[in-house]
């Protein structure tokens, strides 16, 4: 009887291991399960974050455009107002030689003009 009892609880003993060694690996596989799961949160936070970078510097750039569009007309505008004061400035201190006013400006002369006070803005900024 000795033995029989020796042998079951030597026996028990070995399904206490097996449960012990099964509690450790799941144990551990949890642990490498949070460890991936972490990693992957990590991840997933990183691609967010560039993902919103993306959105605010997608956003800038077209901030940016219409502002340059908004320069763009603002310097036409002013181009376009600089050659009507000259051709206003011409027909009062210019006579032909009939004595006349001359016409207004040709549309060839007035592209070489806003072209000369285009480079003029440029130059003074």
């Amino acid at each position: 009887e000795d033995n029989a009892g020796l042998e079951l609880r030597k026996a028990q003993m070995g399904v206490q291991r097996k449960e012990m060694a099964l509690m450790a690996i799941e144990d551990a596989e949890m642990r490498e399960y949070d460890v991936w799961l972490k990693s992957e949160a990590e991840e997933a936070s990183s691609i967010a974050r560039s993902m919103e970078l993306a959105k605010w510097a997608a956003q800038a750039e077209l901030e940016l455009d219409a502002v340059q569009a908004e320069i763009t007309v603002a310097v036409e505008k002013e181009v376009d107002l600089a050659i009507e004061a000259t051709e206003d400035a011409i027909a009062l201190f210019k006579v032909n030689a009939k004595g006349e006013k001359p016409k207004k400006m040709g549309w060839w002369t007035r592209r070489k003009l806003r072209k000369r006070i285009a480079e003029r803005i440029a130059n003074d900024r």
